[in-house]
């Protein structure tokens, strides 16, 4: 018994040796400042994310939109008073997706860009560069992201259910002159 105690106790004294070794103390150093270093820039994506929801909150206001429910009366003049290339706002009821739909001189822009245009990694909904009228041409094509926090175009994502299809069939784009019913047809 007292042979294992003996062991016990050099087991122990080794373990303690190790801990106050200069190698040990550099890795611990390191992987705490990398500890660190991840949290930060966590929490930095959430506050991106936080700040880019915020913004859109304001948009909707901006618009006279309520957040959850079908815009009646969108008020373009405002707007475009504040941002000259909306062409649109797009809405599918029982989900998040009511925002306005913007058109650049090219697809990079508000690919990172808010309403305000301010980088943010959610980006904006937006028509591609090359459709001259929107809304008006034969087909327009309308981007946006699906966002890991839920926001943007990650609804759409759910079409993969039967379900969610059955009950979401219809999506409406607004536009300054006309409200349009789109028939949802598909999703990947």
């Amino acid at each position: 018994m007292t042979d294992n105690i003996t062991k016990q106790k050099k087991h122990l004294k080794r373990a303690v040796k190790k801990k106050n070794s200069p190698l040990y103390n550099i890795l611990m150093v390191i992987l705490i400042g990398i500890i660190c270093y991840s949290g930060f820039n966590i929490g930095k994506i959430f506050y991106i994310y936080y700040a880019g929801s915020q913004a859109y909150t304001q948009v909707q206001t901006l618009a006279g939109v309520k957040e959850e429910k079908e815009p009646e009366n969108i008020n373009f003049d405002t707007l475009l008073k504040e941002n000259p290339d909306v062409k649109g706002w797009v809405y599918l009821k029982n989900s998040n997706i009511n925002y306005p739909i913007l058109q650049a001189k090219d697809n990079a822009f508000y690919l990172r860009r808010l309403f305000n245009k301010e980088w943010n990694i959610k980006g904006s909904i937006f028509i591609d560069y090359r459709n001259t009228n929107p809304f008006e041409s034969f087909n327009t094509v309308v981007y946006g992201h699906k966002v890991q926090d839920g926001t943007m175009f990650s609804q759409l994502a759910k079409y993969k259910d039967k379900n969610f299809y059955e009950t979401h069939k219809n999506m409406t784009i607004y536009t300054p002159k006309i409200k349009y019913n789109v028939e949802i047809f598909g999703g990947v």
